[in-house]
């Protein structure tokens, strides 16, 4: 905390890095997109194995 309190353009820098990576890496369309790919995985197994 005194970092960022002493150095606050760059604690601002980090938080917005930050930012950008949790909205890529956890946007509605990619984690939607995992969780089809989940469940097509999962009706394919179930397909396979005869729902047991």
């Amino acid at each position: 905390m005194r970092y960022a309190h002493e150095q606050p353009e760059e604690a601002r820098l980090v938080g917005q890095r930050g930012k950008a990576t949790v909205e890529k890496l956890l946007s509605l369309e990619v984690i939607g997109g995992l969780m089809k790919q989940r469940v097509e995985a999962l009706g394919a197994l179930r397909a396979i194995t005869g729902g047991v």
